[in-house]
């Protein structure tokens, strides 16, 4: 285990808590893209960040959405795509879409 200065566990837990709220976002880093799926995987995971800000809710709220645990929400929201088939990944996103009837398919299907 790494130790942390006093002022450093400070940051962290202000990062973890505005990450938390929603008042940041992790980078798009997450995992380095192979092939199509990967890249739609990640679309998907671009998807629910700008969803979740759009809409502002919290992680809790998004995986109520979702039915899945809020560990799974951080995964996606921090584009860890390796930990998801892109099937579950489009069946979050449907499942979404039902939940929210403002979702669109051009909104989905956007490339930027």
């Amino acid at each position: 285990m790494i130790n942390l200065t006093k002022k450093e566990k400070q940051m962290r837990e202000l990062a973890n808590k505005m990450l938390a709220e929603g008042k940041a976002l992790r980078s798009k880093v997450g995992v380095e893209v192979k092939d199509i799926k990967d890249v739609l995987k990640k679309r998907i995971c671009s998807f629910f960040v700008k969803y979740k800000k759009r809409a502002g809710i919290t992680n809790t709220q998004l995986s109520s959405i979702l039915d899945i645990g809020e560990e799974d929400v951080m995964r996606i929201l921090a584009y860890h795509i390796d930990h998801f088939s892109l099937d579950e990944l489009v069946d979050l996103l449907e499942k979404a879409q039902r939940s929210d009837s403002s979702i669109s398919k051009d909104e989905i299907l956007k490339t930027s």
